[in-house]
């Protein structure tokens, strides 16, 4: 049923009231009351879980399924009581097995999501999981989280501790923050839902595919058919909450069937950052639809991203080609992967990709990686240091970031030498008219420039239909980088 622009007149004092409200809300709440300490540091520390006997042959019964099957897959059932104990105090805890793969559950270093009762934290901390540093490649992992932070994008609270299951020492493991509004307070944000596209149906397809030996279903609609979900359910049917949330589902629904252009859904610059950010690290992984994470913003109406699970520097994150994610990235895909749908539009903005580039730019500019380092040096020597108590043969590789910024430079560095040397092909056709266009370089670019008389200029990709416009400007010259990854986008404002 459509509606007239009179029916919706509400909606912008409403939304107004409600940030208000949320303010209000963030700033006059009651605060949790901290177990133990107001250290909100969980880092370095030591921590004991204590289960019993019967909840522990519970979570094996559960492991044993999820090595069986090859994936876990969890239910609201799997949930058993424990203790959470540390030098100071103990609290009751629920305690599950987290992870998707059974890399988290193989030996005795299984991975466990903590969720504490109402009313208590520890440390600024209400849910959390713990897992072995490996799954997430050791310092790397807290070096990328502490990047997003500096560049104040949301992320989760990540650092090293070490656990105790009852009387079995089970070494180091990281700590990492779950989906909480303690996170958006740490962070300076207002409350707002945390929402994400519902992975259920990709695990439940892949449990299918291993246990019958079906070949990979990846093309089933599992993307378009997620739900949107938000965390922290049982904020769900409070009146403020229930309406942002609807908001965010909204915004989070047009994006991926493309109803709307991205710029008008998302915190664009932070969206930017993010991906250069992702590229400096190699963090790839975070980049696939379902481990993406999205703080709806109540003051701008927008989603923000919330990044977690990069999982940088290494092998699994090399799948994309290129220097950086959006090297021959186009409308349609992200070096053509399925997995990468709901970011691919951003690379047709064209405000989008003048930040992405801006901001790989400056990520990768000569000494910008050693002053972030130099910076944290005192903190990655003490963690370098705690983990090899266990990873007797660790390093952190610091030659890494160096040489995947290096890499971003020197690539962004031959554009303009590209262009210049003719990469792009103009070819005049019979009629002395028109003239087709092909972008032969792995970036967007656009021209803005023809001398001569008016003349049609088409933007020339085999894989979509041509565009055409009338060019009537003379002797201006631009290699601006807006557009598209093959498709060059003509014209300054046309």
């Amino acid at each position: 049923m459509k509606t007239g622009k009179g029916s919706r007149s509400w909606l912008a004092p409403g939304l107004f009231l409600l940030a208000l409200l949320a303010v209000f809300v963030v700033l006059f709440r009651p605060r949790s009351p901290e177990f133990i300490s107001e250290d909100r540091n969980p880092g370095l520390h030591s921590l004991t879980l204590q289960i019993s006997d019967g909840n522990l042959r519970r979570l094996k019964a559960k492991r044993d399924e999820a090595l069986r099957i090859g994936v876990l897959q969890t239910a609201e059932g799997d949930w058993v009581d424990g203790m959470l104990k540390d030098e100071a105090g103990e609290m009751p805890v629920k305690i599950r097995l987290k992870g998707d793969w059974p890399d988290h559950l193989r030996g005795e270093k299984w991975s466990y999501r903590i969720k504490i009762g109402e009313g208590r934290a520890w440390r600024g901390l209400k849910t959390f999981s713990l897992q072995n540093p490996e799954s997430r490649n050791f310092l790397m992992e807290w070096l990328f989280h502490q990047f997003l932070h500096q560049e104040d994008i949301l992320t989760t609270r990540y650092d090293f501790i070490h656990l105790q299951l009852n009387e079995q020492d089970l070494g180091i493991y990281a700590l990492e923050e779950h989906f909480t509004s303690e996170l958006l307070e740490a962070q300076h944000r207002i409350p707002g839902p945390l929402v994400k596209l519902s992975e259920a149906g990709v695990w439940e397809i892949r449990a299918a595919e291993l246990t019958l030996g079906l070949e990979p279903a990846c093309e089933l609609p599992v993307f378009a058919a997620a739900t949107v979900e938000a965390f922290g359910e049982d904020q769900v049917n409070e009146p403020i909450f229930h309406a942002q949330f609807l908001q965010a589902q909204s915004l989070l629904n047009q994006a991926r069937f493309r109803l709307r252009p991205h710029r008008e859904l998302f915190d664009l610059d932070r969206a930017a950052k993010r991906h250069a950010a992702t590229d400096l690290f190699r963090a790839f992984h975070s980049l696939i639809w379902h481990n993406q994470r999205w703080y709806f913003n109540p003051i701008t109406a927008k989603l923000e991203p919330l990044v977690y699970d990069g999982y940088p520097g290494t092998d699994l994150t090399m799948q994309f080609q290129g220097p950086f994610s959006g090297f021959q990235a186009s409308g349609l895909h992200i070096d053509g992967r399925y997995s990468e749908l709901m970011d691919a539009p951003f690379y047709t903005d064209e405000l989008f990709l003048e930040r992405y580039y801006f901001h790989l730019f400056r990520y990768s500019q000569p000494g910008q990686v050693e002053e972030f380092l130099d910076s944290l040096e005192t903190d990655l020597k003490l963690r370098e240091t705690f983990l090899q108590e266990e990873f007797f043969l660790f390093k952190f590789d610091r030659e890494f970031l160096l040489n995947s910024a290096r890499g971003i430079r020197n690539t962004l560095d031959g554009l303009e030498t590209a262009v210049k040397e003719g990469k792009i092909r103009l070819r005049l056709l019979p009629s002395g008219r028109e003239f087709w266009v092909c972008n032969e370089l792995p970036f967007p670019v656009k021209m803005t420039s023809l001398q001569g008389e008016s003349h049609f200029l088409h933007a020339f990709d085999p894989e979509f239909p041509c565009d055409s416009v009338q060019l009537d400007r003379k002797n201006i010259w631009s290699a601006e980088i807006p557009g598209t990854g093959k498709k060059a986008l003509i014209g300054d404002g046309f």
